[in-house]
């Protein structure tokens, strides 16, 4: 079934997304190497840009339960389960996949990530920019 648009934005409206937090996201379809699905994502944008605007910036989460247990990138952020950030198993952030997601993918939230790793995942941002850090 179809969403109507005036649910969508009544939707998109009441969600106070915040920086840091962690939604279960569609992200789409799987394009090439782009993430796709329906996954944990991490709200990167500005929780004053996160009021305002329909899109907000996230990087993806993956479960790293059966993979390589180390991050592959020097951009990406390795989390283990805790009862604040919600994950049900280690996973990766992709701050080298960063993505604008309309408000209206966003399924409910799970929970927050850890101060230290929303440090962590800065400076992989700042890797991913190429930004002194």
């Amino acid at each position: 079934m179809k969403k109507s648009k005036s649910n969508s934005k009544e939707k998109a409206t009441y969600l106070k997304i915040k920086q840091g937090d962690i939604y279960l996201i569609d992200f789409g379809e799987y394009r090439n190497h782009v993430k796709g699905g329906v996954r944990p994502g991490v709200v990167l944008s500005s929780d004053h840009e996160n009021i305002k605007a329909s899109q907000v910036l996230v990087a993806p989460v993956t479960s790293i339960k059966h993979k390589h247990l180390k991050k592959q990138y020097r951009n990406d952020v390795v989390v283990d389960v805790s009862k604040e950030n919600g994950l049900h198993s280690k996973s990766v952030i992709h701050a080298g996949n960063i993505q604008s997601v309309d408000k209206d993918n966003f399924h409910h939230r799970i929970g927050t990530l850890e101060k230290t790793k929303q440090g962590a995942m800065v400076r992989g941002l700042m890797y991913t920019l190429g930004l002194p850090y």
